[in-house]
């Protein structure tokens, strides 16, 4: 994916957005940063004692916060 970026274009993501980073991820911040400051309504979990798949590490905990997300008003 060499020189692909989504720099300049996330902001053009219109609707609410959920982005689930593991604390202990490799690439966690930074790899981040740009969704969380470029996307108008973002929200950013970081989930504890994860790393890059959060979604297998602590999948209760990551389908309830995906789940509470789908169904706020």
């Amino acid at each position: 994916m060499g020189n692909w970026t989504m720099e300049g274009k996330a902001n053009m993501i219109e609707v609410p957005t959920l982005v689930i980073n593991g604390i202990n991820e490799f690439a966690s911040g930074d790899a981040v940063k740009l969704f969380v400051d470029e996307i108008p309504d973002v929200r950013l979990i970081t989930m504890e004692g994860t790393t890059h798949s959060p979604n297998l590490e602590k999948k209760e905990e990551y389908m309830k916060i995906v789940g509470e997300f789908l169904t706020e008003p």
